[in-house]
Parts: C-alpha cells; structure tokens; sequence
C-alpha cells in the first residue's frame, strides 16, 4: 500500500509487464475477475501512440520483455509512477573500430558504447508483483 500516496500523479502512472503475462492476464474471465474484454478494463479508445489500446484497470499497460513473465521468477508486473525514474547518461562515450567482422566485403564496423543508469528517485513509488511459482 506505500504506492497510495502517488496514485494521484495521473498521466505518469503505467504498468509494465511481460507480453506472455500481459496474454495471461487478458484471458481471466467469471463474474467476479472480468480483465478482458470488459469496458474500461483493457480496450482503451485507439487514439494513436504506443501502447495506446493495451490498458490494465484503467492505466496504459507498456510491454516488455526485460520484466519476468509469470511463472520464471515471481516479479511479472511493475506498476508505478514512473516520473519518479531516474535516468543518468555515462559523460563518455567509446568508439570501437572492427575491421574483423565484415573483412571480407572489405568493410569496418565502427561501434559505439555509451553507459545509462535508471533508479527510482522514490522507492515506493514503483512496485512490483510477485506470484508463487507453485
């Protein structure tokens, strides 16, 4: 419940979640557990964007794959105010010159490396979901 305070942040706040889980998520059907196909519950109007026509519970549900998907690791979902990311960029920048990988066409690759780093500004601000993998 430390995320209580923050929902009030409107358009900042957002779901991020698997593809598979997001799949698993929208084929809960029964009375009492309606998340697909119901109004309001995951058909946003699609006005364009990314993302624009996934939603869960009323907020914009982002898809990724770099979030567990439900039954690997328990956290599937993240939800939160995400305005309260931090993103920092590295101050340098490198450069690597190949001139291995594509030899044979008699051509060199130039790739570059460039360090970011993301942290939450305010830890309850974004949280997580955990499942049981039983």
């Amino acid at each position: 419940n430390t995320i209580a305070p923050y929902l009030s942040d409107g358009n900042n706040l957002a779901w991020v979640g698997n593809p598979v889980s997001y799949g698993k998520i929208i084929q809960i059907v029964g009375s009492d557990r309606q998340y697909g196909g119901a109004a309001g519950f995951m058909n946003a109007p699609a006005d364009g964007g990314f993302g624009a026509n996934r939603q869960l519970l009323q907020y914009p549900f982002h898809l990724s794959n770099k979030v567990d998907a439900i039954g690997a690791r328990g956290k599937s979902l993240l939800f939160g105010a995400w305005n309260y990311m931090l993103y920092r960029e590295s101050p340098s920048l490198q450069f690597l010159l190949d001139p291995y990988t594509r030899a044979d066409y008699g051509q060199n690759r130039l790739l570059w490396f460039m360090r970011f780093d993301f942290q939450a500004g305010i830890d309850a601000a974004i949280g997580y979901f955990e499942h049981d993998l039983t």
